[in-house]
């Protein structure tokens, strides 16, 4: 090489400086409220603790509890259900849903004020929210699918156990009624259950137990908040535990609480579908 066509070799920063007052901080995981740990290991530490957990699973009762019998409340004064029971009220659908909507909004502004002003930490990075790619998401939505083909099978297996009736057939006494709470169940009861279960009771149990204990409490307590839907039996109960203990595994496995979400709406959204289909489109709503 000739000395003209040789190049200047110059660097901009020889050596490793120490960060002056001036720079800037660098923005790493802790930022949002959890450290970053060692590539391959396994790690649940959420700047909340079960005390925090605790706090919004009351105030999530106290909510959707009051929300709903100051609706009912307010139906009993129409005419059109002046002269029906306060507890039969307590049935309708359509009164039930708007005030479980009203509670779900509630203890999300709550969760979200938590967040905010007791830890600092944005919303989507402390519930590892990681929304997975298109084609992730249509697995997922198809996983939630083959969850529920096999929930149906485990039904089929224990149907000697299960009872013909249960408290939560009294809802679907109208189509409108079937409708409404199908559209509850697939858009926003999968978001506001898995946000509490695997968002923020999952990891808070994970940091103390570790994974595989973690994921079997927060499974049975995901179907122990459903007993009374389910008339406290324990065939039905043990197709929930089943359930849950396989969204919170996806939600571990994943490190995505988008993830559970999702395989949660495509459960539901099969259920219902099927139901769909088997009641003529919610007209024929018999008992079972």
């Amino acid at each position: 090489m000739s000395a003209g066509s040789a190049k200047k070799v110059t660097f901009t920063d020889p050596l490793p400086r120490d960060p002056s007052p001036q720079d800037p901080p660098l923005l790493s995981d802790a930022t949002y409220g959890y450290n970053p740990a060692p590539k391959n290991a396994f790690r649940e530490d959420p700047v909340w603790d079960l005390a925090d957990v605790v706090g919004i699973a009351i105030f999530a009762f106290t909510a959707i509890f009051l929300s709903e019998w100051f609706v009912l409340g307010i139906a009993h004064q129409l005419p059109r259900f002046y002269h029906v029971p306060l507890l039969q009220l307590a049935n309708k659908a359509v009164l039930l849903v708007p005030a479980q909507l009203a509670g779900y909004g509630l203890t999300l502004g709550f969760i979200l004020v938590l967040l905010q002003h007791k830890y600092g930490v944005r919303f989507p990075e402390a519930i590892r929210w990681k929304a997975p790619s298109a084609n992730s998401s249509l697995v997922f939505l198809a996983g939630g699918g083959g969850l529920a083909l096999l929930s149906l099978l485990l039904e089929t297996l224990l149907h000697k156990w299960t009872p013909k009736s249960l408290p939560m057939d009294q809802l679907f006494d109208s189509t409108t009624s079937a409708y409404l709470i199908a559209a509850t169940g697939i858009l926003a009861a999968p978001f506001m259950e898995e946000l509490f279960f695997r968002g923020f009771l999952y990891p808070a149990l994970a940091r103390w137990t570790g994974r595989a204990l973690s994921i079997v409490v927060t499974g049975a307590l995901f179907a122990a908040i459903h007993q009374q839907q389910l008339a406290h039996a324990w065939a039905p109960l043990l197709i929930l535990f089943v359930v849950g203990t396989v969204l919170t595994t996806v939600r571990a496995l994943t490190e995505s609480l988008a993830a559970s979400v999702l395989v949660h709406m495509g459960y539901n959204a099969t259920l219902f579908t099927l139901m769909f289909i088997g009641t003529n489109g919610f007209h024929d709503l018999r008992p079972r």
